[in-house]
Parts: structure tokens; C-alpha cells; sequence
């Protein structure tokens, strides 16, 4: 659809001009700014947010990875050694595995490419802000070289020619397209711990941490010791496990 929610026609004359675009964008952005839209069986607005959007994460993306080429090219291959890892470390892998997950499940059936790609923004979001630590730790090497070929693999099918030009770079022989697909590491997908919003009589007050296998009692009991809880008269507790704890509570 167009901007106006009509649908795009040569007849109206409201039809997206597409070699402009390109011009402009190049064909990955162009690609990635569709796919970004919304799901791929969905009607959909045409926006240049969207294209401002895709070339913002292509940007963001480039230069992420190509200051990080080195280090890709040094550790691709080699195991990681989860145990030896960070915090930062693992929490980038725990992002990376996400955002595989999300591919896979768009590649294998949903068609819903727009959550991919919110999903390698998601990692990106941690991966940047992480690398002077990744810097730090011995052991990420591994790491950054799996994010590396896992996310050129991802690009591949949507931004073919960034994909090719990162896995160049990363020093890998022949075409992504011809490598295979990144496997989702179920264990990396698992945290030590969460956090729960803590709402006192329907409103946030602020949030706890506790452990990923703690038990109600256990979570019910660290949101009790919260400070926005002090000296209010509990009267229930409803713990919404994974999310929040509700707590309904008068003045002391």
C-alpha cells in the first residue's frame, strides 16, 4: 500500500518508482527495508522509515563487523569455551543464538523476515556496546568469530551482496550462499538469571533479580524485600512467573 493505505498501481499512479530506489539505497537496503515491513503474508504500508531504517542497521552492521574482521579470520573455527567466558561474553552468544533462532524459524515456515531482522538489531544492540569488553576477555575471540559467520550467513538470503563482502572479509573460501545454515546451541539460550518488574497495586515500582530456577517462594520473597514495598500492609502477592510479581499492599 501506499503512504495513503491505497494500494499501489501503475493505473493510479501511485506506484513505488523502484530504480530510483535503488539508485539511491542499492538493492540490499531496498531488500532489507521491504522485509522490514511487517510479515511477509500481511498487507503493508510502504514507508521510507523503513528504508531509513535498513540503512541504518546496514551501516551499523558494516561497521561493527569490519573493525572486527581480524578477529574473525584469527578464531573461525575453533570451539568456545563457554566455561572460561564473561558475563558480557556469554550474554553477547545468548543474543547471537536468539537472533539465530528467530532466522531459523522465519526460513523454516513463518516467513516473518521483519522479526529476523529485529532480531540481528536486537544483537547489534549488545554486540557494540560490549566489544571494549570482548576486548578484554581471552576468551571471546571464538565468540565475535561465530557471531561473524552467523550473522553473514543470516544476511545472505536477504542483503546478498553485504553477506558475500563480510564473509570475504572474514576470510572464508567460495559463496556464503553455499555455506551451511548456523545451528541454534540450546544451552546457549539459557541465563542464570532473570529479572521481574515489581508492581505495587497495579503500578511498576521497580525490579528484582533472582535466580533463573528460583522458586515462587524464593521470588515472592525477594520482591517482599524490595524498598517500594516497605512499611506497606501486604495483603496478596501474584507471582506471573518470568515477568512480574503484583503485589496488592496498603500503607503500614
Amino acid at each position: 500500500l501506499d503512504s495513503e493505505g491505497q494500494i499501489m498501481s501503475k493505473s493510479k499512479g501511485n506506484a513505488l518508482a523502484v530504480g530510483p530506489l535503488l539508485d539511491r539505497e542499492g538493492s540490499d537496503v531496498a531488500r532489507l527495508a521491504v522485509f522490514f515491513l511487517g510479515p511477509s503474508g500481511d498487507e503493508v504500508r510502504w514507508s521510507e522509515d523503513a528504508v531509513t531504517g535498513a540503512r541504518r542497521f546496514v551501516h551499523r552492521l558494516w561497521d561493527a563487523f569490519s573493525q572486527q574482521a581480524a578477529v574473525v579470520r584469527t578464531f573461525a573455527g575453533q570451539p568456545v569455551q563457554v566455561p572460561a567466558l564473561s558475563a558480557e561474553s556469554r550474554e553477547v552468544r545468548r543474543r547471537l543464538h536468539l537472533a539465530v533462532q528467530r532466522a531459523t524459524e522465519a526460513f523454516e515456515g513463518t516467513y516473518q523476515f521483519n522479526t529476523t531482522i529485529s532480531g540481528m538489531m536486537e544483537f547489534l544492540n549488545v554486540f557494540v556496546p560490549a566489544s571494549e569488553a570482548l576486548a578484554q576477555d581471552p576468551a571471546s575471540g571464538p565468540v565475535v568469530a561465530e557471531a561473524g559467520l552467523a550473522v553473514a550467513r543470516i544476511l545472505a538470503p536477504m542483503a546478498p551482496h553485504l553477506a558475500e563482502e563480510l564473509w570475504e572479509r572474514f576470510g572464508q573460501k567460495g559463496s556464503v550462499l553455499e555455506a551451511s545454515w548456523p545451528a541454534v546451541d540450546p544451552a546457549a539460550l539459557l541465563v542464570d538469571e532473570i529479572e521481574l518488574a515489581v508492581q505495587v497495586n497495579g503500578k511498576v515500582r521497580g525490579k528484582v533479580t533472582v535466580g533463573a530456577s528460583a522458586s515462587e517462594d524464593e521470588i515472592r520473597s525477594a520482591a517482599l524485600a524490595h524498598p517500594a514495598v516497605a512499611g506497606k500492609a501486604v495483603k496478596k502477592v501474584v507471582v506471573v512467573k518470568g515477568r512480574l510479581v503484583n503485589i496488592v499492599a496498603t500503607e503500614g
